[in-house]
């Protein structure tokens, strides 16, 4: 069997070995592009997953350490593992339930309050609509999973998580900005 190896040698790249000559010309990307849905959700997931996992686990262990049985080294580290699969795990796989119910509601929220809305009424919502309904979804369908019987836990869940959606709306972008120096989140 043999390979036929197409002959490169006059494809002109743009550019020379030595240095000089122009560069090859790239299509710039006028408007930086959104996340859709999935790959939002992925980011999320995953980023909440991770800063929920390191957290817990960095309480877990000083937890650990502080509840060491022994002085040994072994015992202490043994101690500090421990805690750190007993704590880290729980606030990852919360945090990342989180992520998810706050995307896909968002989402929800964005087809319902600046596609639907707007076509059959006529009326636009303030731009704050979508992180209120999101953020109060979100608490309430979380606790949903704990099966509480009262429905003032609910309805406290939603007032804390429009709650925490606002403050981030409005502030999420200042804090990203000061942490990766950025001028823009995306």
């Amino acid at each position: 069997m043999s390979f036929n190896i197409p002959d490169v040698s006059k494809i002109n790249l743009g550019g020379s070995r030595g240095g000089g000559g122009s560069e090859p010309n790239f299509i710039p990307n006028p408007t930086p592009v959104e996340r859709d849905y999935y790959r939002q959700t992925v980011f999320n997931t995953g980023s909440l997953w991770l800063g929920g996992m390191f957290l817990g686990g960095m309480y877990g262990c000083f937890e650990g350490i502080k509840s060491a049985p022994g002085r040994s080294t072994r015992i202490i580290v043994n101690s500090a593992l421990n805690g750190i699969s007993r704590r880290g795990n729980v606030l990852g796989n919360r945090l990342a339930v989180v992520a998810i119910l706050n995307t896909t509601w968002t989402a929800i929220g964005n087809f319902v309050f600046e596609d639907t809305l707007p076509d059959y009424t006529g009326i636009t919502p303030p731009i704050i609509t979508v992180p209120i309904f999101a953020g109060m979804a979100t608490g309430s369908s979380f606790l949903v999973g704990f099966r509480h019987r009262n429905p003032r836990v609910y309805v406290l869940g939603a007032a804390l998580g429009g709650g925490v959606s606002c403050v981030y709306w409005f502030y999420g972008a200042t804090v990203y900005n000061a942490i990766f120096g950025r001028a823009k989140r995306r």
